[in-house]
């Protein structure tokens, strides 16, 4: 399995910096591949990097990579070093995608896509990450990219994107989709990985006070295993 991150060299890199020690450790435990990508793939600003996993993903099926990639935003991190990501994902080899929910009670498409595993063998999710790859370059053009003032207020993100096409997609590939709402990862509950969110904090600072603590203890106890 590939576990990828990724970040702009400005804003996030600092909290990238904290956070990937947990998904690179888990991943040579594991005998994973992990790679950290720093940059922006397509625009200029810091937040375009959110942009950074449609592209990755699609560079990943052109260049023919296939199985299961673990994609971890640059404010996650892994908590539990001894979950076994291949028996989790054993009863899902069909799946496309699995997912966290993006609300309790999802709709198909209302999914969450700070930490998510993405099934490259699965012809859904190569759809499905090429169409993301599509409407990203259609409905967020150079020429926004390129205006300064830009925001989400006016962009589409990543995951308003993605929901839209998932929403959009037949029965087959929404069904093709796993939605996990047993609190396996996402947000500061997650039981393998967790997300050190925004909203859940007065700064950025205190986001990085944050996953500094938490993760120093987190290391602390897995070496002393």
């Amino acid at each position: 399995m590939l576990i990828v991150q990724t970040c702009d060299p400005y804003r996030y890199f600092p909290l990238f910096a904290i956070t990937q020690r947990t998904a690179a450790t888990y991943a040579e435990r594991h005998g994973h591949v992990y790679e950290g990508f720093i940059g922006i793939n397509r625009g200029h600003l810091p937040w375009h990097s959110t942009y950074n996993r449609i592209t990755l993903l699609y560079d990943y099926i052109a260049r023919g990579i296939t199985g299961w990639v673990l994609y971890l935003d640059a404010d996650s991190y892994i908590i539990d070093f001894d979950f076994n990501c291949a028996e989790y994902l054993l009863d899902k080899a069909e799946k496309s995608f699995v997912f966290a929910p993006a609300m309790p009670n999802p709709k198909a498409w209302q999914v969450n896509a700070g930490i998510f595993f993405a099934n490259l063998s699965n012809d859904s999710c190569r759809q499905i990450c090429s169409r993301w790859y599509q409407e990203f370059l259609a409905r967020v053009p150079d020429s926004t990219l390129a205006d300064d003032r830009g925001s989400f207020d006016i962009y589409p993100d990543d995951q308003q994107l993605l929901q839209s096409i998932i929403q959009d997609s037949s029965e087959a590939i929404q069904q093709s989709i796993y939605v996990d709402e047993n609190h396996t990862f996402n947000y500061q509950e997650g039981r393998f990985a967790r997300q050190v969110i925004r909203a859940h904090h007065a700064s950025f600072d205190e986001r990085l006070i944050s996953a500094q603590t938490e993760i120093e203890a987190i290391m602390d106890k897995m070496e002393r295993k």
